[in-house]
């Protein structure tokens, strides 16, 4: 009887505990440790024997465009830096570029770590790093550079986006964009088959953007317009306006706010 329930225990027991939710398991939370995780990024140049064609001077809507063609390939694949970390070394990596001197490679560094607060210990350092060069005028090769990762990964290829290619051999862990990509195909998705809301989104945008800046011109060619009249001319109307007040054909009210309409279309 005794070993029967004995039994019974050692079938239930293991039931009992791990059909609870995991999150509020004593015995799962004791095992599992608290995870901290921090995040750096940092743009910086490193020196090399080769000669590049830099320095070289992009705008923010180019710089943007090429790390949108920077992706690593999978089942679904992923921008190797996220639109955040785009946002946060975007002026970084032009300044970067701007001061490079030939001999100088351009790095962007993601590390991502995992810290156990409870026994105050590494748990794992995940590092992606982005490393720049422009070949020549027309060509920007990216390195990309893993740490961290349990599987390999590679960079995808697309519209104006191939694999760098050098002594007979190509490297998936390296790409090479076309100017076109940063200049005369800025609205363009950099994948054929991967049009992102955002870049199907940006003619829109520039289209509206354009509006308004016809807009903001005509108003103030408006303005200019009307601030027309010579230092004679206004002294003309304002004795005019003194002479319609003296004889009350209009009102001091409407005497201050024509006078004050005269000033302004002389500028003043």
């Amino acid at each position: 009887m005794r070993k029967s329930i004995l039994i019974l225990i050692l079938i239930l027991l293991p039931l009992t505990i791990f059909g609870e939710d995991i999150k509020n398991n004593p015995f799962v939370k004791e095992l599992v440790p608290k995870v901290k995780t921090t995040t750096t990024l940092k743009v910086y140049k490193i020196k090399t024997e080769r000669k590049f064609a830099h320095p070289q001077s992009l705008t923010e809507k180019q710089a943007n465009k090429i790390f949108h063609s920077i992706k690593i390939k999978g089942d679904v694949s992923v921008l190797a830096l996220n639109n955040e970390d785009i946002r946060k070394v975007l002026k970084k990596f032009i300044k970067a570029f701007k001061t490079a001197s030939p001999n100088e490679m351009v790095v962007v560094e993601k590390a991502k770590n995992y810290l156990d607060v409870k026994n105050k210990k590494d748990l794992l350092t995940k590092i992606d790093k982005l490393v720049f060069w422009f070949k020549d005028n027309d060509n920007l090769v990216v390195f990309y550079h893993f740490e961290g990762y349990d599987a390999a990964r590679i960079l995808e290829t697309g519209y104006h986006v191939t694999y760098f290619k050098e002594n007979g051999k190509k490297y998936k862990s390296a790409i090479v964009i076309k100017r076109d990509m940063w200049t005369n195909n800025i609205y363009k998705s950099p994948f054929e088959k991967d049009y992102d809301n955002t870049w199907q989104n940006l003619e829109k945008n520039l289209a509206r953007e354009k509006q308004a800046k016809g807009k903001e011109k005509a108003n103030k060619q408006s303005n200019k317009t009307e601030q027309t009249i010579s230092i004679e001319e206004m002294q003309k109307e304002l004795q005019r306006l003194k002479d319609m007040l003296d004889k009350k054909l209009i009102t001091e009210e409407e005497y201050n706010m024509l006078k004050k309409n005269v000033l302004k279309k002389a500028g003043l």
